[in-house]
């Protein structure tokens, strides 16, 4: 899922689900070290779902990043769990 908005370094914000296994160990492997490689800002977080219940303050950073890709489990899922947090994309 990406958000655009004008201006500003794109930010990859990417959820390694440590809960559950959505997306399999290797595929999240291979996708950070390519991340890694690529010189575009990532940050990596254990669980992006707690982070939304805890309504962390992140959330509302990340969201006003001038391009954010949230790398994680579904797109509708991380819409809601940032509403959740009281926060838009």
């Amino acid at each position: 899922m990406t958000t655009d908005r004008p201006g500003g370094q794109e930010l990859i914000l990417f959820c390694n689900c440590v809960y559950y296994d959505v997306i399999p160990s290797g595929t999240r492997e291979q996708i950070l070290h390519s991340l890694s490689r690529s010189g575009v800002q990532v940050e990596v977080v254990a669980d992006l779902c707690g982070l939304a219940a805890g309504r962390d303050p992140r959330l509302q950073t990340w969201a006003q990043a001038s391009s954010l890709t949230v790398i994680a489990c579904f797109p509708r899922a991380i819409r809601w769990l940032f509403h959740a947090a009281g926060v838009s994309l």
